[in-house]
């Protein structure tokens, strides 16, 4: 977070990266490598301008980006998938990768990225093809499911729906159906939310995703206006 890397740097070193970035790990070649995320910074979400615009962006691609390492083990759950190695979560020092929360154990995106695609009872949105996948990492099987699917624009206006109902037994990954992304969202990006509830309706799993099919129409996330968020805590 920016915050960590004001706490770890001099001033005259926060903005731009420079050696002292550097020797915190984050290297433009050698070992660590961090030119592939920098240029798929830039291609999504255009060319950090500041530290604060840095933070912003690199928080997204790394919420996004570890939830798809880990929702991509979900996809072929025990076939051929029966594990996935990760290096690494947290850094012995003060870091800019390699990990999921930093040193001071400030939380990052990816953090929440895989804290999201590793519920026992999950909805995901696979990457690759668009497919949906319900999975069921419990030894319960799970009857009268019912999926949710709804697609807006990034004006928050309705473009499509689905819903449908399924099992998925246990220990198991279900594809069950594919995002058809509506012909006239195709040049932007699209907000998805996919729900998963019982028979009784109550919410098992919720998942978010953004897609654009362009890499350049993710950045039609930086002109959203900021919203106002309320809401209330009910003490018992």
């Amino acid at each position: 977070s920016a915050d960590t890397i004001r706490a770890m740097l001099a001033p005259s070193d926060h903005w731009p990266p420079n050696d002292a970035w550097a020797y915190h790990d984050w290297h433009y070649g050698g070992g660590g490598d961090n030119k592939h995320f920098m240029t798929a910074l830039a291609e999504e979400l255009g060319e950090p301008v500041s530290l604060e615009d840095f933070e912003r962006k690199a928080q997204l691609l790394s919420y996004a980006s570890h939830r798809a390492m880990f929702e991509g083990f979900n996809a072929h759950l025990w076939n051929p998938n029966s594990g996935r190695l990760m290096w690494m979560t947290h850094p012995a020092w003060p870091s800019m990768e390699w990990q999921m929360y930093s040193s001071d154990y400030s939380t990052h995106g990816a953090y929440f990225g895989v804290k999201k695609a590793c519920q026992p009872v999950h909805v995901q949105l696979d990457q690759p093809d668009l497919g949906i996948t319900v999975v069921n990492n419990t030894r319960t099987p799970l009857r009268g499911l019912r999926l949710q699917m709804r697609v807006v624009d990034v004006t928050g206006v309705g473009l499509s729906t689905h819903e449908q109902t399924l099992s998925a037994p246990s220990n198991s990954a279900v594809r069950v159906s594919r995002l058809e992304v509506p012909k006239r969202a195709r040049g932007g990006v699209v907000f998805v939310k996919l729900s998963l509830l019982d028979g009784g309706l109550r919410v098992l799993a919720e998942n978010f995703y953004w897609h654009a099919a362009r890499k350049s129409g993710y950045r039609q996330l930086n002109g959203l206006a900021e919203a106002t968020v309320s809401c209330l805590a009910v003490l018992r």
